[in-house]
This record gives C-alpha cells, structure tokens and sequence, in this order.
C-alpha cells in the first residue's frame, strides 16, 4: 500500500461479541468515510434499525437529523428496479436522484415505477420533482392515507418560492464579471448553452406566473367592485 507503518486496533472478543455489534462498531468508525453510495448508506441503517436501534439512535450515531436518518430508511422501500438505478457506476444521465428516490420511496410499490415514468421525460430537475411530489400527493388522497392538498398549501408554497427565486436571481446578479467569464472558459459549450437555455426557461415560467397571478388579481378586483 506505500505505507512504511499502519496502525490498527485490536478488540477482543469480548468488546465485539456478535456480527451485529461489529456492524454497529464498523457503521460508526467508518460513516465519515467519503464514497458511500446511497444505497449503501441505507442498507447500513436497516441494519441497524432491524436491531433495534430507534432513528434518534441512529442520528446520533452518525452524526446526522432524524430526517436525514428516515429519508435514508425510507429509500429501502423501493421497488428493485428503481433501487437499482440509485447504482453510482451508472451514467449520471440514468441515475435516480436522492429527492426523487425519497418521494417515489414513499408511494405504494406498485405504484413506484410508473409514476417515475411519468416524471423521468421532464429534463428540468426540480420541475421532475415537484411533478413527482404532485403525483405522489394524488395517490396519497387517492388510497386515503393522508390529508387532501388545499389551495392555502399552493399559496404557502407561492409565498415562499418566489422571494427566494428573486433572491438567488439578485445574488447571481452581484457576482463578480469574472465569474462568468471563468465559467466561460472552463465549462464545455454544452453547459453554457444548457445554463443559459434554463435561464430563458426559467423568464418564460416566471412571466406566465406573473401573468396568472395578475388575472387572478384584475379578477378579484372586478368582482369586488361590481354591485
């Protein structure tokens, strides 16, 4: 390996008494250890969980929220097929991404595959997560098991999104002319026709938002002026 020296420690039986304590011991000294696939992580965790370990456990044991530790619990409640697609050899293109794979993790197994399918033509990546999330919300509704989305929880999701679309927009706005002319010269044509072609996407959403938002309001004035 190229080291003159490498230091280890021994335990003794009695310190690591079964398999499980073992994992437990080698999940903990080897966690911060960067190259953990997603799938590892969460078979990792299942482990354990199995054992007995609570999900507050397991966080503190790594070092991570209980929401991290249940998004990663959740993911082993995939469809095989779609698991298989969290495989970091694959192609980046191919790859399911970690959001995608929580909110799809979430939906009945028969149901899983056929709603990545709808989603998996959207090339805009936040826009193929939110459609998921939709999708995922009408199967909620659908078999009962949750609570009907209402029009206050899109107008939650409106007040919040666009300050901060606004704010990332005027930081990008503020940064130095160098930084363009780097990103310029060392990313690929390719990327920069990419970035700028979901820039012009992104004023033709925003304008359609802007325009529907200012109906609703020239609606709602009519209405509250007319006898």
């Amino acid at each position: 390996m190229g080291f003159p020296l490498i230091k280890a420690v021994v335990k003794s039986r009695e310190e690591i008494p079964s398999k499980q304590n073992q994992h437990t011991k080698s999940l903990v000294a080897n966690f911060c250890r960067e190259g953990h696939s997603h799938i590892e992580i969460a078979t990792a965790l299942i482990k354990e969980r199995e054992a007995g370990k609570s999900p507050k456990e397991l966080a503190r044991m790594v070092g991570k929220s209980e929401v991290w530790v249940y998004s990663y619990l959740r993911l082993n409640n995939l469809e095989p097929s779609l698991k298989a697609l969290l495989d970091p050899e694959l192609p980046a293109e191919q790859q399911l991404g970690f959001q995608l794979a929580t909110v799809l993790a979430g939906l009945p197994s028969n149901r899983q595959f056929d709603a990545y399918r709808e989603v998996a033509g959207i090339k805009n990546l936040r826009l193929r997560l939110l459609k998921a999330k939709q999708i995922a919300q009408e199967i909620v509704v659908e078999t009962g098991t949750g609570r009907k989305r209402t029009p206050i929880d899109d107008v939650t999701m409106i007040e919040r999104a666009v300050p901060r679309i606004a704010g990332d927009a005027a930081m990008m706005g503020i940064l130095n002319t160098r930084a363009f002319e780097t990103l310029v010269q060392f990313r690929s044509p390719t990327i920069v026709d990419d970035l700028i072609a979901k820039i012009k996407e992104s004023i033709t959403c925003l304008e359609k938002l802007k325009g529907v938002i200012e109906t609703a309001r020239a609606a709602a004035y009519a209405m509250k002026c007319s006898p």
